[in-house]
């Protein structure tokens, strides 16, 4: 159902914030299900992602040279907000991405397709330089993967105005990416999990997961 992604290397960083778990997948893997099975079955904050608020996001869809750029940024100060505000709270909390996955997954991208310039990458490349500089990085991050059939059907069925064009390519890129960040993420443990087998709606399996990632917190504390 779930397991730690192989060849993990075993040295973490030291400032790693233990009770800081992100959640990251593609579009449509489940992330805000993710993130609300995992809080109540850890007894722990939910951070969702707020994508509603972004005053951009429907225009980058539409014209993603003109808008991507600025909704992007967007999201990164927006994650980066919630990273001050759990550091803050100082209790168990799970996060529907971070700033690593919107400037590492996304925004690249959205680069690699040619859908936001150069100079726009540069500026969000800037501002994630100096969040990582100051940010302490999650105690676990848990990753959801899916197939792209699987990712189209659950997007059609939400219905999102803004989502119709996404086709199979653009959720490969994403994937791509995603996979990337996995093979590089060398902050804190990373746990893979499986969406087809696991449903996170079912309090059996988001208790089982959560039981993992406590035991995974435990040991890389």
């Amino acid at each position: 159902m779930f397991a730690h992604a192989a060849g993990r290397p075993r040295r973490y960083n030291p400032l790693a914030m233990s009770e800081h778990v992100i959640v990251v997948g593609n579009i449509g893997a489940g992330k805000t299900t993710a993130v609300r099975g995992l809080a109540a079955a850890l007894g722990a904050a939910p951070y969702a992602e707020r994508f509603e608020r972004n005053p951009y996001l429907e225009r980058a869809f539409a014209d993603p040279a003109r808008w991507a750029g600025l909704s992007q940024l967007w999201f990164l100060g927006e994650v980066a907000a919630q990273h001050h505000a759990i550091a803050a709270a100082d209790a168990l909390a799970v996060q529907d991405q971070s700033v690593y996955s919107v400037f590492e997954v996304m925004t690249g991208h959205l680069l690699d397709r040619g859908a936001i310039e150069r100079d726009d990458y540069e500026v969000s490349a800037r501002h994630y330089a100096v969040l990582c500089d100051r940010l302490p990085a999650p105690g676990c991050v848990v990753r959801l993967l899916a197939p792209i059939n699987v990712l189209l059907e659950r997007i059609a069925a939400r219905g999102r105005g803004f989502e119709r064009g996404i086709d199979a390519e653009f959720l490969r890129g994403i994937d791509r990416r995603l996979a990337e960040f996995g093979r590089r993420w060398e902050r804190s443990p990373l746990i893979e999990v499986d969406v087809t087998e696991t449903d996170l709606r079912d309090p059996g399996h988001a208790e089982r997961l959560a039981h993992t990632i406590r035991a995974t917190l435990d040991e890389a504390g």
